[in-house]
């Protein structure tokens, strides 16, 4: 008997880590959240198509000052102060992105928010900040439009005339261009990244630093290890195992693929996907990089490659591969690894588990070999 619990234990400490768990979907969220989320939803929506109106038909007629291509529509509430420091930062990050050749114009439209209501409607105020994009497809085809609310938490502290906290100066930086900087840069995107970046709610692209390629950079994996890929989607670890079916895999599922994307809040207008202000979470397919993703493809391949890659009406792998020589499932394993190392395959023996296995099975057997020897001495 006590041989048997020996092998057991042996086997047990033998045992792999616990491979990631696929996504399990949700639960659905009771009737009452789910109509709460709806009626959010649609007063969002209408908000952003009469963002959408008004900024269209006063660059129409031409009461937008723009220079250098960009365009500021401040609210009155926003002292001077706080207005030229969100100037700044917008302006800095895209001259940086459009260096004087901008295919495309942007308005930042900024606003204190801070009703709970919305033209009678009942809606929720921004906290901090947020940030929305309604890209050059959903507007009159040249202007790209970031919308920039100043929340409640923030709208405080500019009524006792104190500065704007780091967290939310970061963000503006951060997120105030986004995915309009590359359409400054490269131009409207054709058919294939037009047909995979909205339903990503254009997260891939909202990255606004071209400069540090992960690639090229010796560094750590900052989530190398069993333990920095536990909980991450399966597509993505098996990827940056070496598996390049899984690279496809996490490029073609959508971030509400395997639970109910309520998290998700894209919009359309005209048909046209909008960018709402949601950036996704460590489980999505791409991961909690996924930011940086067509950015890292700036900084490695250089911004004619990616252009060409950018503009190509072909499907896109086919685009890929036509502008920089490279598989896309290729490059999509190198990035990954490049946060997350090359997991172990298969069986992985820690010798953490050899060591408790053997001395355990030791203990074991000693005492079934001291019991044994008492009973014969009885």
């Amino acid at each position: 008997m006590y041989g048997v619990l020996a092998c057991a234990a042996i086997a047990v400490g033998l045992l792999p880590p616990r491979e990631p768990e696929r996504p399990r979907p949700r639960p659905l969220p009771r009737t009452l959240d789910r109509a709460s989320w709806q009626l959010r939803t649609a007063v969002e929506r209408y908000q952003l198509l009469s963002l959408r109106d008004s900024v269209v038909q006063l660059v129409q007629d031409g009461a937008v000052p723009f220079g250098d291509s960009l365009a500021f529509l401040v609210d009155p509430e926003l002292s001077a102060h706080h207005d030229s420091v969100v100037r700044a930062l917008v302006t800095r990050v895209w001259r940086r992105m459009s260096p004087g050749n901008a295919r495309t114009r942007m308005v930042v439209v900024v606003d204190v928010d801070t009703s709970a209501a919305y033209r009678g409607l009942p809606r929720y105020p921004t906290y901090r900040l947020r940030v929305d994009h309604l890209t050059p497809e959903a507007t009159d085809g040249t202007t790209c439009v970031a919308g920039i609310k100043i929340g409640l938490g923030e709208a405080q502290r500019i009524r006792e005339g104190r500065s704007l906290s780091p967290a939310v100066i970061e963000r503006i930086r951060e997120r105030a261009v986004g995915v309009c900087g590359f359409y400054a840069a490269f131009g409207r995107p054709g058919k294939g990244v037009r047909s995979w970046l909205p339903p990503r709610n254009y997260v891939p692209a909202s990255e606004v630093s071209w400069t540090r390629d992960p690639l090229a950079v010796p560094h750590d994996p900052p989530y190398a290890g069993w333990g920095g890929v536990r909980g991450l989607h399966f597509a993505l670890v098996g990827c940056a195992a070496g598996e390049r079916s899984r690279c496809g895999e996490m490029r073609r599922r959508l971030p509400g693929d395997d639970r109910l994307p309520v998290r998700w809040a894209n919009f359309e207008v005209d048909g046209v996907a909008v960018r709402a202000d949601e950036y996704g979470s460590w489980r999505d397919p791409l991961g909690p990089s996924q930011r940086s993703y067509f950015a890292a493809m700036v900084a490695h391949y250089g911004r004619d490659q990616f252009e060409r890659f950018w503009t190509s009406d072909a499907p896109l792998e086919d685009a890929f591969l036509a502008a920089t020589g490279e598989s896309i499932d290729d490059w999509t394993m190198r990035w990954t690894r490049a946060d997350f190392g090359t997991p172990a395959r298969g069986s992985k023996l820690r010798p953490v588990s050899v060591f408790l296995s053997l001395v355990i099975a030791a203990v074991l057997v000693g005492s079934a070999g001291l019991l044994s020897h008492f009973r014969q001495a009885a």
